[in-house]
C-alpha cells in the first residue's frame, strides 16, 4: 500500500507540473508522463482507535506535536482559500485568478501570469512526498538539489530549484502535513530565483 501511494504521488507530481507548464506554453513540453499511473488507493486500513484503558501521557507520544499540523480534507481545493492578490504578493509578481483542476487524485490550483505561473497542489497521499520529490530530477532540470526548509504548520518541507523548458526557472516546495502533502511552485521567465516559502506559509495559514 505504501508503494502504491508513493507511485500515485509521483505520477500526480509529474502530471501536475506538466499540466501547469502546458497551460503557459504555446506548445506543450516535450516531456510527457509515460509510466503507468496507478489509481488512488481506496482500501486504506483505518488507524486503530486508542484504548480507553491507556494511561500514557500524551506528551510522551512522538506525535504529540501533531495538533499544530494542519489536516486538510481529502477533497480540499486550494482555489477556495487563495486569491490572486494573495498569491501575487507571496511570489512577487502578478498572477490571474486561480483555476482548479483534478490531477490523478489530487486537486490543483493554477495561477497563470504572462511570463510565468504559480500553483498549489494538494495530494491526499500520506507518506507520498518522498516519491514525488524523487521524480522531479527525471523530468526537469534541477538547479538546486532538494533541501530541507522550515515552514510553520508542517511536519517537514523540502525545496528544490528547477528549470522548465520555455517556461523559465523557479522553485518547488513540498510540504508534508497530516493526511498528505502540498506541492507548491512558482516559475517565471528570466527569474534567477523565486522564494516559494511565503506561498507555502500562506497556503498552510489559509487552510488551517
Amino acid at each position: 500500500m505504501a508503494n502504491a501511494r508513493a507511485r500515485t504521488a509521483a505520477a500526480a507530481a509529474v502530471a501536475g507540473l506538466l499540466l501547469t507548464a502546458s497551460a503557459c506554453a504555446d506548445t506543450p513540453p516535450m516531456v510527457q508522463p509515460t509510466a503507468e499511473v496507478p489509481t488512488v488507493p481506496t482500501d486504506e486500513t483505518p488507524s486503530p482507535e486508542p484504548s480507553e484503558e491507556s494511561t500514557s501521557d500524551p506528551s510522551d507520544s512522538p506525535d504529540s506535536g501533531s495538533a499544530d499540523i494542519i489536516a486538510p480534507a481529502t477533497d480540499f481545493d486550494p482555489c477556495t482559500v487563495l486569491t490572486a492578490e494573495q498569491v501575487s504578493t507571496a511570489v512577487g509578481y502578478d498572477v490571474a485568478d486561480g483555476q482548479s483542476q483534478e490531477v490523478t487524485g489530487t486537486i490543483k490550483c493554477d495561477f497563470l501570469a504572462p511570463d510565468g505561473f504559480a500553483f498549489v497542489q494538494w495530494a491526499p497521499f500520506p507518506d507520498g512526498m518522498d516519491g514525488a520529490i524523487e521524480v522531479v530530477g527525471g523530468v526537469f532540470d534541477v538547479t538546486e538539489e532538494p533541501a530541507e526548509v522550515t515552514v510553520s504548520g508542517s511536519n517537514r518541507a523540502v525545496q528544490v530549484g528547477v528549470t522548465v523548458a520555455d517556461q523559465g526557472s523557479g522553485r518547488l516546495i513540498y510540504v508534508e502535513v497530516n493526511g498528505g502533502y502540498f506541492q507548491i511552485g512558482a516559475m517565471r521567465e528570466g527569474a534567477n530565483e523565486i522564494d516559494v516559502i511565503p506561498l507555502a506559509e500562506l497556503m498552510l495559514a489559509e487552510s488551517a
